[in-house]
């Protein structure tokens, strides 16, 4: 159609420079192009990407709620691990293996290495040392892929086992003494171990042994109080114990670099020590929690020390680590291991009597506290499984154009944003339920902790673990609230949107045979640019036909 460049386009009027054909123009008979509903696309796009950073969101409160109580509840479940060990009343040292009837007392190992690639002596740029097998590049420069190794036992302090004899009841079921008038008293079949208060003595059954309450490492020379048995660790060292000091039965033994970790499931390195490379270093390297505002756990007392390379050499690791490549072998002579004894965890007599909180309440607290973990972790996975789902459906709404996709494509794609939609309901619902019945059950469990901690029944630090742990529960329930808001607007949001695919609102934007007139300015552009492509691909073709014609001549 001819078009007037000079005066706007007007559809119902032709246009006013050819007036010879006003009679012949309709504005009906411009080209077609398909139709879509820009608002239709702008709430697609504005649904996807919106529920995608909501998911994103959710997944990190979900994750902060569950970091916050997770190291407090592995301290409460080590009251429990404490009160079910038996007292220990005999301790005798092994070569190998420890007599009938007795036990090792130290449980650490040597964690082993990764699968490593040694390329030290490689042509071209590689690290030295690096974790997983060597690629083929790597093996054709001269890279070695090294094995990996397994966990060794660090059984042996010095040149022996430390075995111990366990009897007796655990603390939680143990009989504790009573005062009275100034004088410590145990029921009648009992017999007093121990000295000091009712709160430092126990009691045991008539027949039984008394527990061990005090080890120290020393000299063979050394001094050694009354009352002391000996077993020998070293030409030069024993071990002492005695049932008759002021204290709380000993129920176990931690050999660490370092201190101990206030959360039980870490170990730490010696401070300024530089971890070898291939090391499986799950749990290692630092004490990274603080619990009860420390990073180290007091309740543990430091009875010895022995050179890495002779604790190596002692428990057969120093063979293992001689074929390690690049291992620094220097380090073991400059770190020491320390050994830590940990008597029973103390509860005041008044508390079992008085107060009802008795120390079956405190196993009771330390099942929960795990259930509620559980719980807040399955809401955690769930939120992680969302945004992965969220991210998977907006890639798989977004790989293929819509106008590239005939009628029954269009139709497919509509059913899986359905499908999409369904799935993600169905998602939030279960975040929505785990939020809301962790919310009600942290609440009512963070009453009995805060109870336990006001009621300052035990030493100062693990009071301070179940205020603490309490401020953590406070922490996580206010997360878990944070998650539920969000999680319910997800909820809202897919609601809605689910309604307008299903109620047709959004057809436009799924319906493929919505067409529209081209508009002029598209209709110009188009001719414009067919037209010099046009002209250009003729001048190029004289410009070839004068060339050939010029070589002709000079030819002739």
């Amino acid at each position: 159609q001819p078009l007037n460049r000079d005066t706007p386009y007007n559809p119902d009027q032709p246009p006013q420079a050819f007036p010879q054909y006003a009679e012949q123009y309709d504005p009906n008979d411009r080209p077609l192009e398909k139709e879509s509903s820009p608002v239709g696309k702008t709430l697609q796009q504005g649904y996807h990407f919106g529920i995608l950073i909501l998911a994103f969101i959710n997944f990190i409160a979900g994750w902060m709620a569950y970091s916050s109580m997770s190291a407090y509840s592995d301290s409460i479940m080590d009251f429990r691990t404490n009160w079910e060990l038996k007292p220990i009343v005999d301790i005798k040292t092994a070569v190998s293996q420890c007599p009938a009837g007795y036990e090792s007392l130290i449980e650490r190992e040597w964690p082993g290495t990764n699968t490593g690639c040694d390329c030290r002596h490689a042509w071209g740029f590689y690290p030295n040392l690096q974790n997983g097998r060597c690629d083929y590049n790597e093996t054709r420069d001269g890279c070695n892929t090294v094995n990996p190794t397994r966990a060794m036992p660090l059984s042996k302090f010095y040149s022996f086992k430390i075995c111990a004899k366990r009897e007796g009841d655990p603390f939680y079921k143990a009989v504790q003494p009573s005062s009275k008038f100034g004088s410590v008293e145990c029921p009648v079949g009992y017999d007093e171990c121990g000295t000091g208060s009712a709160d430092t003595m126990t009691c045991v059954r008539e027949g039984h042994l008394c527990p061990i309450n005090d080890i120290m490492i020393t000299e063979v020379s050394g001094y050694l109080p009354d009352g002391y048995k000996t077993v020998p660790l070293d030409s030069g060292k024993l071990l002492a114990f005695t049932s008759k000091s002021t204290g709380l039965p000993t129920v176990r033994l931690k050999l660490t670099e370092g201190k101990v970790c206030a959360n039980p499931s870490q170990y730490t390195a010696s401070e300024g020590r530089y971890l070898y490379k291939l090391l499986s270093n799950s749990h290692y390297y630092s004490c990274s929690s603080k619990i009860a505002e420390s990073y180290y756990d007091p309740r543990y007392n430091d009875i010895g020390s022995v050179r890495e390379d002779r604790l190596f050499e002692d428990n057969g690791v120093s063979y293992i680590v001689m074929n390690l490549p690049d291992y620094p072998f220097l380090d073991a002579q400059k770190y020491n291991w320390n050994l830590f004894t940990n008597d029973y965890y103390p509860w005041h007599a008044d508390c079992d009597y008085y107060n009802g909180l008795d120390r079956n309440h405190i196993l009771t607290q330390a099942d929960r506290s795990i259930s509620i973990q559980s719980a807040v972790g399955i809401t955690f996975t769930f939120c992680i499984l969302f945004f992965i789902l969220s991210s998977i459906f907006v890639c798989g709404s977004y790989c293929y154009k819509n106008e590239n996709m005939d009628e029954e494509s269009m139709k497919s794609k509509k059913i899986y944003e359905i499908i999409s939609v369904s799935v993600k309901t169905f998602f939030i619902l279960i975040i929505v339920w785990y939020c809301f019945t962790n919310i009600s059950t942290m609440n009512a469990y963070n009453t009995a902790v805060s109870e336990l901690g006001t009621a300052k029944c035990s030493d100062d630090f693990s009071n301070k673990i179940f205020t603490s742990f309490s401020d953590a529960l406070s922490s996580s329930s206010g997360k878990n609230v944070f998650a539920l808001v969000i999680a319910i607007i997800i909820l809202l949001t897919c609601a809605v949107y689910g309604g307008m695919l299903i109620g047709g609102k959004l057809d436009d934007v799924y319906n493929p045979n919505h067409y529209k007139h081209k508009e002029i300015d598209t209709i110009e552009m188009e001719r414009d640019s067919s037209s010099s492509s046009s002209s250009s691909s003729s001048s190029s073709k004289s410009k070839k036909s004068s060339k050939s014609s010029k070589s002709r001549k000079s030819k002739s």
